[in-house]
C-alpha cells in the first residue's frame, strides 16, 4: 500500500479504493453530487488504484501530503465533460536542432486559441496577445535536462467537450489541418504537388520529413494565421522520436477511454520532476492562489459557467448550451472555425491510422532531389503485393492492430523492403509476444519471396533474424 493510499484511508475513513475502474463507477452510480473528481493513484508495481474526491477533500489531500508522495492522476470516463488539454513532449538529444524551445509551446499556445475561441480578439502586438492568451490557458511543465515537457489546459474555458474522445478528435483534425495547409503552400524554399485524395496525420509528416529544417529556417513569412502563426512556428511543433523518426511533439493518444492524466504538483513513481507550472508562461499574471490553480487545472471539474459544449455527431463537430435558454449570439454568429474544420475533415481527413494513401504516396509529385525515400514506380506491382502482405500480418490480432508507417528500400540489398510499423502491433520474435512500448520494423526479401520481423527495443538481439516463407 502507497503511502498516499494510507494517507487516503486515514483521512477519509469510509473512503474505498478500488482496483478496478468497473468498480469505482459502481461506487459513483450511487453518487448524486455532478463534481466528482475521480483519480487513479500509481503504485510501486507499476498498478493503479481508484478513487473518487470532492474539490475539499482533493485539497485536503493535498494539505497532508508531501509531492514526493503524490503520483496520482485525474481520471476521465466518457460520461465526463472535459475541458481542452494536450500533452507536449520531446527528447532534447534528438532535437538538438532546435535551438529555442519556446517557439513550439508559443506556437501551440496560438493554435489552441484560435481553435477554441470562436471570434477574433483585436490585440495586435505579439507578447501582449501571448498574456491574453495566457489568461485562458494554465501551462504546467515537468521538463528535465534529457526531456522538454509540457501540459495545457483550458483552465478558464470558453468552450468544453462532450467527452475526451471528442476532445481528441478536435485536436487531431486541427493539427491535420494545419499539416494539411503546409503541405498546400509554396513559396520559394518549398512546392510539393499532392494527388486528390484523403491523408492521415502520418501521411503528411511522412511527406514533410524531408522538408522540416527548410520550413523552419525559410518559411518565416510564410503564414498559417495571418498575423500571428507562421509556418516556422509550426515547423517545431515537428520532432524526432528516439529512433529518429519525425512525429509530433504532440501526443495524439491522451485521448483513450478512462484516460489518466497527472494532477498538477504530483510525480511520477521513481521520478522527482513534479509538474509544475510554467514560470515562462505564467498562468493568468499568475494572480491565482495554489489551490485555485489546481482546481483550475483539473480538466472534469466544470464550474457552473453557461459555455458551449462540443460533440461529434455524423462526422461533423456541432454545439450546444447545457442552459439553453441563455444562447449566445456572438458563439453562433462566429462558428467560422467548426465550419472550416467540418470542411476539411469531410474532403481532405481520414481518422483511420491505416489509410491508402500510404500505399499511393510514391504517386506524389516532388522534386527529384528532395524525394522522400519511397519505393520507386518500376516495383509497382510487387510493391502493392508486399504491402497488402504486410497489412494482413499486422491486422489479424484484434487485440494488436498496427499500421505502416513507411516503407524503404534498402541501400546496401536493394531487394529487402523495410515496413516500419507502429500502432499496437509490436510482436517480438525473440520475446514471442507483443511488447508495450518499443516498435517494429518488418523486412521483406523481394527475391526469396521470406519475411521476417526485426523488434527495435534496446534488449533485443537484432543481429540473428528468423527468415520465414511468403505464403
Amino acid at each position: 500500500m502507497t503511502l498516499i493510499v494510507k494517507l487516503i484511508k486515514r483521512l477519509f475513513k469510509n473512503k474505498v479504493v478500488t482496483y478496478r475502474v468497473v468498480d469505482l463507477m459502481d461506487q459513483l452510480s450511487n453518487q448524486k453530487s455532478k463534481n466528482i473528481i475521480c483519480i487513479s493513484i500509481e503504485t510501486d508495481n507499476n498498478h493503479r488504484q481508484f478513487s473518487y474526491f470532492t474539490i475539499d477533500e482533493l485539497i485536503i489531500l493535498y494539505q497532508h501530503s508531501n509531492v514526493i508522495e503524490r503520483s496520482i492522476y485525474e481520471l476521465m470516463t466518457l460520461v465526463n465533460q472535459v475541458k481542452a488539454y494536450i500533452d507536449f513532449e520531446y527528447y532534447i538529444d534528438s532535437n538538438l536542432h532546435i535551438k529555442n524551445s519556446y517557439i513550439g509551446p508559443t506556437c501551440l499556445l496560438k493554435i489552441l486559441y484560435f481553435s477554441l475561441n470562436l471570434h477574433d480578439h483585436t490585440v495586435q502586438n505579439n507578447s501582449d496577445h501571448i498574456i491574453h492568451i495566457l489568461q485562458q490557458f494554465l501551462v504546467l511543465e515537468a521538463s528535465t535536462s534529457e526531456k522538454i515537457s509540457y501540459h495545457f489546459i483550458h483552465a478558464n474555458p470558453s468552450v468544453l467537450f462532450e467527452n475526451n474522445l471528442t476532445l481528441g478528435l478536435f485536436i487531431k483534425s486541427v493539427i491535420h489541418y494545419y499539416l494539411f495547409l503546409i503541405t498546400q503552400h509554396e513559396c520559394s524554399s518549398f512546392k510539393i504537388n499532392l494527388i486528390s485524395q484523403k491523408y492521415t496525420i502520418s501521411d503528411l509528416l511522412i511527406l514533410l520529413t524531408p522538408y522540416v529544417n527548410t520550413l523552419r529556417t525559410c518559411c518565416i513569412q510564410c503564414q498559417l494565421h495571418i498575423g500571428y502563426i507562421t509556418i516556422a512556428e509550426f515547423a517545431h511543433l515537428l520532432v524526432l522520436d528516439k529512433q529518429k523518426h519525425l512525429n509530433l511533439a504532440i501526443d495524439l493518444n491522451v485521448y483513450c477511454k478512462n484516460q489518466q492524466f497527472r494532477l498538477f504538483d504530483s510525480i511520477k513513481i521513481g521520478k522527482r520532476n513534479p509538474l509544475r507550472q510554467s514560470t515562462y508562461f505564467p498562468f493568468n499574471n499568475s494572480q491565482d492562489s495554489y489551490f485555485d490553480v489546481l482546481r483550475k487545472s483539473l480538466l472534469t471539474y466544470i464550474e457552473m459557467i453557461d459555455i458551449p459544449i462540443i460533440y461529434f455527431k455524423n462526422n461533423q463537430f456541432i454545439h450546444t448550451y447545457t442552459n439553453k435558454t441563455n444562447l449566445s449570439s456572438t458563439f453562433d454568429n462566429n462558428l467560422i472555425n467548426l465550419n472550416k474544420i467540418n470542411t476539411h475533415i469531410n474532403t481532405n481527413f481520414t481518422f483511420g491510422s491505416n489509410s491508402t494513401s500510404i500505399s499511393n504516396i510514391n504517386e506524389i509529385n516532388v522534386s527529384p532531389l528532395t524525394i522522400p525515400p519511397m519505393i520507386t514506380d518500376s516495383t509497382q506491382p510487387d510493391k502493392e503485393r508486399f504491402t497488402l502482405f504486410v497489412k494482413k500480418l499486422i491486422q489479424i490480432d484484434k487485440l494488436h492492430q498496427g499500421y505502416i508507417r513507411s516503407c524503404v528500400r534498402g541501400n546496401r540489398n536493394t531487394d529487402i523492403l523495410f515496413y516500419n510499423i507502429e500502432g499496437n502491433y509490436r510482436f517480438c520474435p525473440r520475446k514471442g509476444a507483443h511488447h508495450q512500448r518499443n516498435t517494429i520494423a518488418i523486412l521483406i526479401d523481394t527475391k526469396n519471396l521470406t519475411y521476417t520481423i526485426r523488434c527495435k527495443d534496446a534488449n533485443c538481439d537484432n543481429r540473428s533474424l528468423i527468415w520465414k516463407i511468403i505464403e
